[in-house]
């Protein structure tokens, strides 16, 4: 990034890693700690959106990342507010899981549309 490089291959795969990565964590963590699925669900609404999006973009040969919006930016954000909470068990958690779902899904579709217009 500091010397504004990149290439096709990190264009493709970085996107693809980032996804995988935080998928298995939540996964992981999840059955770790014995955390019901359903409360990590909603952070990997976007996520579950997302792929079919990669799939259109990576088919008309473009990058696998439309460009940055707020609310993808919110949506991480508040992903990594909620996991937390929901692993310390606070009652807090569920807005941030209601939070996190509705953000989740807004942003999830906004990926698929800008991956359809582009």
């Amino acid at each position: 990034r500091k010397f504004n490089q990149g290439s096709y291959f990190g264009k493709i795969f970085d996107p693809i890693a980032d996804r995988i990565f935080f998928i298995s964590t939540i996964v992981t963590l999840a059955i770790r700690f014995s955390v019901d699925l359903y409360l990590f669900v909603p952070l990997l609404t976007r996520e579950m959106i997302a792929m079919p999006g990669n799939i259109i973009l990576l088919s008309k040969h473009k990058p696998l990342m439309p460009p940055v919006k707020f609310i993808g930016k919110l949506t991480t954000t508040l992903q990594c507010i909620t996991l937390p909470l929901v692993l310390l068990g606070w009652k807090l958690a569920m807005f941030f899981v209601a939070l996190t779902s509705i953000a989740g899904i807004v942003s999830g579709i906004h990926y698929v549309k800008t991956a359809i217009e582009s």
